[in-house]
């Protein structure tokens, strides 16, 4: 005769839903206490390994399905103040010291042959326990199903709060109030990942004397409030160590704006950053994992005076003018405040906003799906649409850069007698082309260095293409109006007078 008596109590599941304060403490252990008799009949007591998934069973019903995970970081509440990481062995028996309350005996673990070990029950939970992409300190809108969220009730609604916060602000023009509403809207959008457009707040006129100290960053680090703070980066920082950061469990689980703030460059590209804006996930190496991925939902804002960026940069960016302010001296002071005794009705605001039905729009760029699920949701969509493409196109450095060229060389072609730039195709050595852009841009780059240039616009000059002439390369210019039959010719020597 065998009886169990290791005295396990299961307490049904609390009914707030919480992961703690049961109404009578519990126990937990790696082991079952078995009774039996000997051949004398004299009672005797074994202790008993319980298997992982045993073990597990028990504590799923104690603590109502806790802890969970995202890959496979365990995580529990932390309350409504967002999740708490049970990332090594100890925080999570620690955690379970809380969970039993004041009982020092409530957690026994028998450490011998046979039995689950610490080390092995924590491993054991980082691949069995429910899983999530993400986990949020702050409401989506739509909510993403594969992410949990954690966040005291949303308040608000009527559009009152988010009013009087927005009107503390100093927009250039109501078109760009309208903008900067987009990217309080654009932080709650629960869209798909990795289509949220890039925000670039600048001066008014993209004037760079004009553009100092107007509250740009402020403007960024008060909306970031409502969503955990801003992920600071900086073009001087190695993008390895960004990746590790933003694949961090503890340091920006729950922020949603990376911040590149006050570039200091006449021209700014950083290809990892364009990258970023666009894709899908946040991948790298992760500290003591190795590969690790987490969702994009990130927003990139940028501070820039006398904003140029290059093509790719400002074609993925909102651009945002803000005039320079009339505030108190207390003024951020107070808005800090504001929000953060009233940032769930703020919440509350943005959610109700992005609910509300939005206007068809007749074209889209590549941000479609943003367009229509939270720019449509303002007023006048398309004339912000027309205003957002206008911008772009002014601080695109490269389409600038080449239109320069691309007169250059027509100028260039004339000179040299080939006739209109439009009806004529002309082979331009490599070695001629490196002139005409060097003195067109008043540098003195080589030959290959100029091909790369050409060929990193990627088309923009799209008369001009990078060819092969017998074992020579050589750049041919196609005019518009060329017949595709039509002869080429040779490019020309200048004449004499060009040269005085």
């Amino acid at each position: 005769m065998t009886t169990e008596t290791n005295g396990m109590y299961v307490p049904p599941p609390p009914p707030d839903g919480t992961h703690h304060e049961l109404e009578r403490p519990g126990y937990l252990s790696n082991f079952k206490t078995v009774t039996d008799r000997d051949e004398k009949g004299k009672e005797r007591k074994k202790h008993l390994g319980l298997a992982a998934p045993a073990i597990h069973k028990i504590l799923s019903q104690q603590a109502n399905d806790w802890p969970r995970r995202i890959n496979n970081a365990l995580f529990v509440r932390d309350g409504d103040r967002g999740p708490l990481w049970l990332t090594r062995v100890q925080d999570f028996f620690g955690w379970l010291q809380t969970l039993y309350g004041d009982d020092l005996n409530a957690v026994i673990w028998g450490e011998r042959m046979g039995f689950v070990s610490r080390s092995e029950f924590h491993a054991y939970l980082q691949q069995i326990v429910t899983q999530y992409d993400a986990v949020e300190s702050s409401p989506h809108e739509p909510p993403i199903p594969t992410h949990y969220y954690i966040h005291p009730p949303i308040e608000g609604g009527d559009g009152t709060a988010l009013a009087v916060l927005l009107s503390r602000f100093t927009p250039h023009t109501e078109d760009d109030a309208l903008l900067i509403k987009s990217f309080f809207l654009s932080l709650f959008w629960g869209g798909p990942y990795g289509k949220r457009p890039g925000f670039l707040f600048t001066g008014p006129d993209n004037d760079t004397e004009m553009g100092r100290g107007i509250g740009k960053s402020t403007l960024i680090r008060l909306a970031s409030i409502l969503v955990g703070g801003t992920f600071d980066v900086r073009p001087t920082d190695p993008w390895e160590d960004i990746i590790r950061r933003l694949l961090s469990n503890t340091e920006c689980s729950t922020q949603r704006v990376i911040l590149v703030d006050n570039v200091k460059t006449h021209r700014f590209s950083w290809a990892d950053i364009e990258y970023l804006i666009t894709a899908a996930y946040v991948k790298g190496r992760k500290m003591f994992v190795g590969d690790g991925s987490r969702p994009n939902t990130f927003t990139v804002a940028i501070t820039l005076n006398g904003a140029s960026l290059s093509k790719d940069l400002a074609q993925r960016c909102v651009i945002v003018k803000i005039d320079r302010p009339q505030h108190t001296g207390n003024w951020e002071e107070e808005t800090r405040t504001y929000i953060e005794s009233r940032r769930w009705a703020i919440v509350g605001d943005i959610l109700a906003a992005l609910r509300q039905p939005s206007t068809p729009l007749s074209s889209f760029s590549r941000w479609g799906e943003w367009e229509q699920e939270v720019l449509a949701r303002l007023p006048d969509a398309e004339r912000l649409q027309a205003l957002i493409t206008a911008r772009q196109a002014e601080v695109d450095d490269d389409q600038q850069e080449s239109d320069i060229i691309r007169q250059a060389i027509e100028v260039e072609l004339e000179l040299r007698g080939h006739g209109k730039p439009d009806d004529i195709g002309v082979k331009i050595p490599v070695g001629a082309m490196a002139k005409i852009v060097n003195e067109a841009l008043n540098e003195r780059l080589g030959t290959a260095a100029v091909t790369t240039k050409l060929r990193a616009m990627g088309g923009s000059i799209k008369e001009l293409k990078h060819t092969t002439n017998g074992s020579k390369r050589v750049w041919t210019w196609r005019g518009k109006d060329f017949s595709p039959n039509g002869r080429m010719e040779n490019l020309r020597e200048r004449p004499y007078q060009a040269y005085r």
